[in-house]
């Protein structure tokens, strides 16, 4: 299992990358995402997922870039009111990095939709 925060200095809001072998999630990205993508090269992490905790008034999400960049999913609850493409998410809904089949010991994350990524739990 890999966690590494990665904080946006100038708001002081905190992203994550996330990941369990070769596949990682990405939480709330800051606008510049050469720092997830030069970990997941460093590491051998592809990011097929992007979660998003909330609509980010207060900064610029870099999830269009990263899904540009990598082809990856954008996760966030059904009632966050967006218009684009992602996967909605529901109480109880659990994203996995990894298919359990494919890595003994694999984890997964399962979040409250309604609240933000403090809910999170492996």
């Amino acid at each position: 299992m890999f966690f590494r925060e990665i904080l946006n200095e100038d708001l002081g809001c905190g992203s994550y990358i996330v990941a369990d072998g070769n596949e990682a999630a990405v939480v709330d990205p800051k606008w510049e995402t050469e720092e997830y993508l030069q970990i997941a090269e460093d590491n051998g992490f592809k990011i097929p997922h992007i979660l998003e905790t909330h609509n980010h008034a207060d900064h610029l999400s870099g999830k269009g870039r990263l899904v540009e960049a990598t082809g990856a999913t954008i996760h966030i609850s059904k009632d966050a009111g967006v218009e684009y493409e992602h996967e909605p998410l529901d109480e109880g809904d659990v994203i996995s990095p990894t298919p359990q089949s494919a890595s003994s010991g694999a984890s997964t994350t399962t979040c409250n939709s309604k609240t933000r990524a403090s809910s999170c739990r492996p």
